[in-house]
């Protein structure tokens, strides 16, 4: 395997996407290929996260984690995520994951990355959420790796080109669209979002997270988006805070506990 990261700007138009400490974020620490591991070795690239916790811990979208679990819920493929930092590549095992019963939003939790002459834990940027929902027409943009290239040869290649794009707002459907293809919250927009996209961050023109891609039509600028907020309420497994150590944690008390960078907004 050789994946290849190339590097870009961290802005696209007027929006500059924020870190948990409030600066211009380096999106290519934060913001990842998910990919699931075939019983002949090699990977295929099922969706894009990006880490909200320094731990590891992640969101992506629920159907991305989802194709790796056959109809009773059983995996079936082993599924990773591969972090760039510094010129090199980590390849993290995904250990467990939950998801929002309606809204395509899961959060999940990487295997700890370690310190090679140390041994020592180390830790991952992480990007700046909302729990604001732009308005109608308001810009907005995602970062994601739908433009993978997988070669196969003597051996796997991947080769990983990240880009932006950019939309508005167009409708907001809080409680759900339809029954079947988004039942859950969500935002219609006006970006392309390409296959390989989905659970990938949405920025609005606070360079905030609002928001992840869920879903688009091959050719087509109709797109939908789970806001980030649909996070809240989710129960982790074998997270131990200060003030909960029973190892089952809402992200809201990682957020209280300011683990995640989170920006509530009055009238939510």
């Amino acid at each position: 395997m050789k994946p290849k990261q190339l590097s870009g700007s961290a802005q696209m138009g007027t929006i500059g996407a924020m870190d948990g400490d409030g600066n211009i974020a380096d999106l290519s620490h934060v913001v990842f290929p998910i990919l699931r591991q075939t019983s002949d070795l090699n990977f295929h690239l099922v969706g894009t996260g990006f880490f909200v916790a320094d731990n590891g811990i992640f969101v992506t979208a629920k159907h991305v984690l989802m194709d790796v679990f056959d109809q009773s819920g059983n995996q079936t493929h082993p599924i990773v995520l591969i972090q760039f930092l510094g010129g090199k590549y980590f390849i993290r095992n995904i250990l467990r994951c939950t998801s929002h019963e309606t809204a395509d939003i899961s959060v999940g939790i990487a295997a700890q990355m370690k310190h090679n002459t140390t041994g020592a834990p180390l830790t991952n940027k992480i990007l700046r959420l909302t729990q604001r929902i732009p308005p109608i027409k308001e810009q907005v943009c995602t970062y994601a790796y739908p433009k993978t290239v997988i070669k196969h040869d003597v051996r796997q290649e991947l080769h990983f080109y990240p880009d932006f794009f950019e939309g508005t707002i167009e409708e907001h459907y809080l409680q759900g669209r339809d029954s079947v293809l988004m039942p859950g919250p969500c935002m219609q927009t006006s970006m392309y979002i390409h296959g390989g996209a989905s659970g990938g961050p949405v920025f609005d023109s606070a360079g905030k997270v609002c928001g992840i891609n869920s879903t688009g039509f091959e050719n087509s600028n109709l797109s939908f988006v789970t806001p980030i907020s649909t996070i809240e309420n989710l129960l982790l497994s074998e997270i131990f805070i200060p003030s909960n150590k029973s190892g089952q944690v809402r992200v809201s008390e990682l957020i209280d506990g300011s683990f995640v960078s989170y920006e509530k907004h009055p009238g939510a």
